[in-house]
């Protein structure tokens, strides 16, 4: 079942989940610590592998 985890502030964190048989999803707030760690973690590896937008060519005008 597709679902996400969303960071909020720092300590919020919602689940969202598709529904299975109706259109659209349900969002709850979920705060167990082990899953604000772990989100926290996630969106610090990835911060650290973007690269900066300046990094980037800008290949619109190419």
């Amino acid at each position: 079942m597709p679902c996400s985890i969303d960071l909020i502030a720092g300590g919020t964190t919602f689940l969202t989940i598709d529904r299975e048989r109706n259109s659209g999803f349900d969002s709850i707030h979920w705060a167990p610590p082990d899953v604000v760690e772990w989100a926290s973690g996630m969106l610090d590896e990835a911060a650290t592998g973007a690269a900066p937008p300046n990094d980037h060519a800008d290949t619109a005008e190419s």
